[in-house]
């Protein structure tokens, strides 16, 4: 009978006689499993009326929750853990629900459960967790989603006939968030000071799906000279900091000063945008020598010698205090 769990063996037969008894293998005998649903109510029927489901899914069994702007988080509820939406039923009343649920009595008999979705676009579905043999984890996470679309999600429990009807579809469109900021540029403002601005690629709006700008994140790394005690031959950024004292600004502020830089140190600087959809991705990192401009220009220039098609000038290099920052990057005329 439905709801009960049988042991099966196997015996061989020769002309002599019967073999005797393989190992044992246990199975529930099991009818279909139930649809994942978060609350039944129970249905009553008239005498003689033709038999029916005896229960009514009243409450949705799975709900999601963004994580970010390219994942999602579900979550349902397990077969065995279903409710009765009349909370004054009899005792046994849940029992016998989860029972029904579950096709049997054996928790066993629910192999796991799994989840479909959608590309965004309205296409087919596709697998996106399959828990055939996780029966009581209750929640998936879909990663790698696209920004802005609309995704249509499904649950169905898994059993030993096979799978159970699919739970009521859940929608949820995607958060846009900021796309990264661009034309990062520096321009020393003082000994000890860089003014880093930026801009918005063109044509962005806040029209385009996702909410306003709310402000930025600006983070500066120092250019690590030593690598493992080698002197580095690229220029390599361990440590990004925010920038000090002011890290988050205004929407309508596309620039800041950063102070307290080194002079003859060169640091690395990048923006972020963020809004109440989350953060853009952060923008291309700008290199910049720290220190003032130079302070005057290049002496001595004379003409060496002149050739057919070539001239060739010679001029004294610029002492260190004209230079503003010690290193010199380069000369041209």
């Amino acid at each position: 009978p439905v709801h009960t769990r049988q042991v099966f063996s196997v015996q061989a037969k020769s002309c002599n006689a019967w073999s005797k008894d393989s190992n044992t293998v246990a199975m529930p005998v099991v009818a279909p499993v139930a649809k994942v649903c978060g609350r039944w109510q129970r249905q009553y029927r008239e005498q003689g009326a033709v038999e029916d489901p005896p229960y009514k899914c009243v409450q949705p069994g799975l709900r999601v929750n963004p994580l970010n702007a390219t994942a999602l988080r579900f979550q349902w509820t397990l077969l065995q853990d279903v409710r009765l939406e009349d909370e004054s039923a009899p005792d046994d009343e849940p029992q016998s629900l989860s029972r029904w649920a579950m096709g049997s009595a054996d928790p066993n008999a629910v192999l796991g459960y799994e989840l479909m979705i959608d590309d965004g676009l309205g296409g087919p579905f596709t697998v996106g967790y399959n828990g055939s043999s996780r029966p009581g984890r209750n929640f998936a996470e879909v990663h790698e989603l696209h920004p802005g679309r609309v995704y249509r999600a499904f649950v169905r429990a898994l059993g030993w006939t096979g799978r159970g009807e699919a739970s009521g579809l859940v929608y949820t469109q995607m958060k846009m968030v900021p796309p990264a900021p661009v034309n990062v540029r520096a321009q020393g403002c003082g000994e000890k000071c860089i003014r880093v601005s930026w801009e918005f690629p063109k044509g962005f709006s806040s029209d385009m799906g996702a909410m306003p700008v709310t402000g930025f994140f600006v983070e500066r790394a120092l250019e690590v000279l030593l690598v493992n005690g080698v002197r580095a031959t690229y220029p390599d950024w361990q440590e990004w900091l925010p920038v000090e004292p002011v890290s988050e600004l205004p929407d309508a502020v596309y620039s800041c000063e950063v102070t307290n830089v080194e002079p003859n140190f060169r640091y690395a600087f990048r923006v972020r945008a963020y809004s109440p959809n989350g953060e853009s991705m952060t923008s291309v990192p700008l290199v910049h020598w720290a220190g003032t401009l130079p302070t005057r220009g290049v002496y001595g220039l004379t003409r060496v010698r002149s050739e057919a098609g070539l001239v060739r000038l010679a001029w004294d290099f610029p002492f260190q205090t004209m230079l503003g920052a010690e290193a010199l990057v380069l000369d041209k005329f």
